[in-house]
């Protein structure tokens, strides 16, 4: 039955989804049938800006814990709005990976690399503080 199903992971590499896509992203994380592990890597998601209900779906929580974005032509101004949203207090997210973007820009890049790393840290932390309660 669809509306109990507990999906675990959704990998969509490399299927050429566009930078339309990031509404459809953000209905996936907003779900309570959200997977843990959302892969959307090898997908020219684009330049662009991140949709708004992107970046909401980001800070808001959700049962997803690792969300892989490498190599997503993502630029610096996508990767801070997720880093933005990462270190907001509603993001569960544990885990990130936002490699391969933004090549253009590595030192900036390297920066919100390392924002992102302690966000995620921070929400694993709460995560365990929850578990331990």
């Amino acid at each position: 039955d669809y509306a109990s199903s507990r999906l675990l992971r959704l990998g969509l590499p490399h299927n050429k989804l566009g930078r339309h896509a990031w509404d459809s992203f953000a209905k996936i994380l907003q779900s309570p049938r959200c997977p843990l592990i959302l892969d959307l890597s090898f997908n020219p998601l684009g330049s662009h800006s991140l949709s708004p209900s992107a970046i909401e779906a980001l800070k808001s929580p959700s049962r997803c814990e690792m969300l892989c974005l490498r190599q997503c032509h993502l630029n610096v101004e996508s990767i801070t709005a997720i880093v933005a949203a990462l270190e907001s207090e509603g993001s569960r997210l544990q885990q990130v990976d936002l490699g391969g973007n933004g090549d253009d820009e590595k030192s900036e890049m390297d920066f919100l690399f390392n924002r992102a790393r302690l966000a995620t840290l921070k929400n694993t932390e709460r995560a365990f503080e929850g578990i331990q309660q």
